[in-house]
Formats: C-alpha cells, structure tokens, sequence
C-alpha cells in the first residue's frame, strides 16, 4: 500500500464468464490495473485507458483478481474528489457472475493459520459487515449497483 495511491479491488470467477474492465483516460494521471491469478502470478499489469476483457485462458486459472491503483494527493481534498471520480468511473462487465468458492485442502495449512489466503477470505466473508463498510479491501469504491463485487465473495462461503 501506497500512501499517495488509492486501490480498487475485485475478484473474478472466469469459468462463469469473461469479465470486461474499461480504465477511464485520467490524462496526465497514473492508474494501472495489475491481474492477478489464484496461482499468485501477475498476468498482466496495463497502464493506459481502454477495455480489456480477460477469459480463463487470458487470465490463468478460473479466477483472477483486479487491483487498480490511482494517483492520488491525501492532502488536498479536491484531489482525491478527482481521483474518487476516476475510480468511479471504472466500468465492470460481466454476464454471469458466477461463484467463490473456497478450496481447503487438508494437507494444506489449517484454515485459521496465519497468513493462510483461505482464512483471510473465509475470515472477511464471515464478518457479514454491511455494504460500504470494507474500505480495507478496496471493495467500497464500487457503485451501489455493482454490489455484486462485494456479495460474491460471500456466496461459497459457509452461512
């Protein structure tokens, strides 16, 4: 984490799905897109504005997970109301949306070891917190009708 860069985050199931992101041309400022995918692996990291579809075949493994970065200055307020409306305007498309579901392997670590993914994950699904309420994650800067973002990493996991 970058004190002068806010983050935008989304995880992708590509075997429901090809997923679209359009990156907004924010002139002079910096925004990248790295993707990553379930094996840990940078597929890809893009730097300029346009639409870029991802497949399973494109992105690696059946899921992929989005991280956009946007220049931003903390402390001046109508710079982050600038960059805010930037991340706004990043485009998500997806026809199907499919599931997450999270493999536990017994061989593997214990769920609840630390630095376990599968815990982290299993750990940010339980906590059941409202929309709007994960900044951490980067999920919040999402708008109210793509909630999907946020629901869908809740679906595999145990109710």
């Amino acid at each position: 984490m970058n004190r002068d860069t806010i983050y935008s985050s989304g995880v992708f199931d590509l075997e429901a799905s090809p997923v679209t992101i359009t990156l907004p041309d924010t002139g002079k400022r910096l925004m990248s897109m790295q993707v990553v995918s379930e094996d840990h692996f940078t597929t890809e990291v893009v730097y300029a504005p346009g639409r870029y579809t991802y497949t399973k075949d494109k992105g690696g493994t059946r899921y992929v997970f989005m991280l956009i970065r946007t220049l931003a200055h903390p402390q001046v307020p109508s710079d982050m109301k600038t960059a805010n409306g930037f991340q706004d305007a990043i485009q998500v498309e997806q026809a199907s949306v499919g599931r997450f579901e999270v493999l536990i392997s017994r061989k593997a670590l214990p769920p609840n070891a630390p630095g376990n993914s599968a815990s982290i994950l299993l750990s940010m699904c339980q906590s059941r917190a409202p929309p709007g309420t994960l900044p951490r994650f980067g999920l919040s800067r999402y708008p109210p009708s793509d909630f999907r973002l946020r629901r869908r990493a809740c679906d595999g996991c145990p109710r």
